[in-house]
């Protein structure tokens, strides 16, 4: 348990530096790699689905709070995961075997994190 909140905790790090990098590539068109440079269209074009249905979701989730709030939270450390694959993916020809196991490792720990939630959630209720 406490290896799996280690990897929370690196996810949440990793999570804070995309977010940052969002944020300061002003969105849209401004988005930046974790080179500094603009990120690929269709990097741009996942930008703009996370920050318009995703952003309403993670939005509304907070709203409700409780366990809403938390599987939202898992599932923006989820979509934060497939973007660094998808930047990793239109800054190299091929990634690294490592870089990509780690990635993938990280999308990995968010489903099955949210899904083990949701599954207890299930049988206390039924």
């Amino acid at each position: 348990m406490a290896e799996l909140a280690g990897l929370v905790a690196r996810l949440e790090v990793a999570v804070g530096r995309l977010e940052g990098m969002s944020l300061s590539g002003g969105g849209g068109g401004g988005a930046a790699s974790p080179s500094g440079g603009p990120v690929a269209k269709f990097v741009e074009e996942y930008d703009d689905i996370v920050s318009g249905a995703v952003a309403q979701y993670l939005s509304l989730s907070q709203k409700i709070g409780g366990d809403v709030q938390k599987h939202a939270d898992m599932m923006k450390q989820g979509f934060a995961a497939v973007r660094q694959i998808l930047v990793l993916a239109s800054s190299h020809q091929k990634p690294s075997d490592v870089s990509t196991a780690n990635t993938a490792t990280a999308i990995t720990i968010t489903i099955t994190t949210a899904t083990n939630t949701t599954t207890t959630k299930l049988k206390k209720i039924y």
